[in-house]
């Protein structure tokens, strides 16, 4: 998540000049869903939501 937020800000930024195109903004926002996708996936309600909650798989703890 904080790699997403770093990402979205800094954005080209780096290069020495900030260029707010709809380029810049369309990858943000495919940066977000990508995130946003990432996360439901790995979500139990979401998989519960689809009637697959069978094949769910929770994360393991050490």
């Amino acid at each position: 998540l904080l790699v997403a937020i770093h990402t979205g800000l800094v954005g080209s930024s780096y290069l020495g000049e900030l260029q707010l195109t709809s380029a810049h903004w369309l990858r943000v926002i495919l940066l977000s869903v990508s995130v946003i996708g990432v996360f439901l996936a790995r979500s139990r309600f979401v998989w519960s939501l689809l009637s697959l909650e069978k094949l769910y798989v929770a994360p393991s703890r050490k």
